[in-house]
């Protein structure tokens, strides 16, 4: 149970824990506020790593013309 009795609230857990890792009355800090907490606990966290970035390159698109038909000349196509 969150118990919030001031609105706005932001809370914040991580994923399959109940205990919140940041719960305030939203104001002008808590973007910074949730950085730093993110930080923190990645920093405190052994489980914590990052992914591995996977670099790709893909070939940019061809465009092709449709090409023009000369009807008179070539009737069939």
């Amino acid at each position: 149970m969150l118990r919030i009795v001031e609105f706005p609230t932001v809370a914040l857990f991580r994923r399959d824990h109940q205990q919140a890792l940041y719960m305030q009355r939203f104001s002008n800090h808590t973007y910074i506020d949730i950085d730093n907490v993110i930080m923190n606990d990645a920093r405190n966290s052994h489980a914590f790593t990052l992914p591995p970035i996977a670099l790709t390159s893909t070939m940019r698109p061809t465009t092709t013309q449709v090409p023009l038909v000369d009807c008179s000349r070539f009737p069939d196509r």
